[in-house]
């Protein structure tokens, strides 16, 4: 596999006029579909193949879902694959001031696809906790604002709703741990999590009823492994 990555790099240097076009009926250009490889100096050479004026704009290229770079990075299991898009971030910054990611559209970490996710957002709806807790730390380092407004998306699906639904309930506890409010706020059924959670009956072993939290410990301890200091 690693061999066929090396020849669609060689392929792109190859084709430098179609690097951003679309690539699949995704939309996806041939950065995006990098970020499948998990290697983080393919997809460095790769927006490197971009003039360096262009580079910015390229990193934030959407796919038919408005997803951008880092939006389809969440996917992958090194974070090493995230440092790559900030240290170009940083890079252009100081070589281009006039258009850097600050002044022009702000980092790609607040960047919204087309449902209002940042690439927090769909870190944790896809349960991704290592990148999660890696892109939720960049964001902290660099005083980025609050990270909590990353958990919330422009209709009233919040991060935690989103984790509960597809039960990933160790990126739930993490949540609610950063933001409590989450916990009482309402989907557009008008449904708290903990009440979300309620109408799942074939996610618990037993019928007790439980507060939020402890019901999130309980299915981690007994449905999944709990690996994670949290």
């Amino acid at each position: 596999m690693e061999n066929r990555w090396e020849e669609f790099k060689e392929k792109m240097k190859d084709d430098q006029e179609n690097l951003l076009k679309w690539f699949d009926l995704f939309g996806n250009n041939a950065i995006h579909v990098a970020t499948r490889s998990n290697n983080p100096q393919l997809l460095k050479e790769l927006i490197q193949l971009v003039p360096i004026e262009e580079r910015w704009e390229a990193m934030c290229m959407e796919n038919r879902e408005g997803n951008t770079v880092l939006h389809e990075v969440v996917f992958c299991e090194k974070v090493q694959m995230a440092n790559v898009v900030f240290e170009i971030e940083e890079e252009l910054e100081l070589q281009l001031p006039s258009q850097s990611a600050d002044e022009e559209k702000g980092s790609l970490l607040e960047a919204r696809n087309h449902r209002g996710e940042t690439p927090l957002f769909v870190a944790a709806m896809h349960g991704r906790v290592t990148m999660l807790m890696h892109l939720a730390n960049r964001v902290a380092t660099r005083n980025m604002g609050d990270v909590r407004k990353h958990f919330r998306r422009s209709d009233k699906c919040s991060a935690l709703h989103a984790t509960v639904i597809g039960q990933h309930f160790d990126v739930a506890i993490w949540l609610v741990r950063m933001d409590k409010e989450l916990a009482m706020q309402k989907d557009e059924r008008d449904l708290t999590c903990l009440q979300l959670l309620s109408k799942m009956p074939q996610v618990f072993q037993s019928h007790t009823r439980m507060g939020l939290l402890k019901s999130l410990i309980y299915l981690c301890i007994f449905s999944i492994p709990f690996i994670y200091s949290l």
